[in-house]
């Protein structure tokens, strides 16, 4: 009786090219490692955007709410005013949401479908090319130009109650306020993904990502009336 040896087959590792500005020695690593990188950078950071979106848009919401409420029980007809401009603008930042989402919140289901291709260099390039899309949707989210168009924003606002209905306190208050939690909805924003994308360029996939303080916002509803409550981790 003859006795038939075992065929080790070794599955060959598969190597692709890097993305334009990445170091050379990302491409000596697996097609799989870096996939698997991607994906998961992807996962976290959409996580961390649906967590920040729902946060504030819910915020807004319920904002919105208690100025059309305390409008109707307020006999105050300036008071009135401010607070019909005062859900407006607040009815805005929710719709600037659906309007401005960020990027990845809609790339991560793409990531996962390339990432089933695994081996597949051409998935693995346009899973990469969703991925720095991404990372630059969260750092312009941060960039000047969104905090100027907040302030801007914010500023129009309390103009608007100063120039067309007088209220020049009103809109003062309107538009510091509104600069307020502009800012902290844009200091709050999840910027996980750049850092990730630093990391994966430098072919750095083991290294892990940087610390630094983690501030987030909740609803906050007491005997006094609505708003958002300011929790941070240094």
């Amino acid at each position: 009786m003859t006795a038939t040896p075992a065929l080790a087959v070794a599955q060959e590792v598969v190597r692709c090219p890097v993305p334009e500005g990445a170091d050379p020695a990302l491409g000596e690593l697996s097609a799989d490692a870096r996939m698997d990188f991607v994906l998961s950078s992807m996962q976290h950071g959409e996580e961390a955007a649906v967590t920040w979106t729902a946060t504030f848009a819910l915020s807004y919401l319920a904002i919105t709410a208690g100025q059309l409420l305390w409008r109707v029980l307020t006999p105050d007809e300036a008071e009135k005013i401010n607070l019909w401009v005062g859900a407006v603008s607040s009815m805005i930042g929710v719709a600037s949401f659906f309007a401005l989402p960020l990027s990845v919140i809609a790339d991560r289901s793409e990531v996962e479908a390339e990432a089933r291709h695994r081996g597949d260099c051409a998935a693995l390039a346009r899973a990469e090319a969703l991925f720095v899309r991404s990372a630059e949707g969260e750092d312009f989210g941060v960039s000047w130009l969104t905090h100027l168009g907040s302030v801007a924003f914010n500023l129009a606002i309390g103009l608007y109650l100063g120039i067309v209905h007088g209220e020049w306190v009103g809109g003062a208050i309107s538009a510091g306020t509104g600069i307020a939690v502009g800012e902290l909805q844009i200091l709050t924003q999840p910027t996980d993904l750049p850092d990730a994308l630093r990391r994966y360029q430098a072919a750095e996939l083991d290294a892990p990502p940087p610390s630094r303080p983690v501030v987030s916002v909740a609803p906050s509803i007491g005997p006094t009336g609505a708003g958002l409550e300011l929790r941070g981790a240094f």
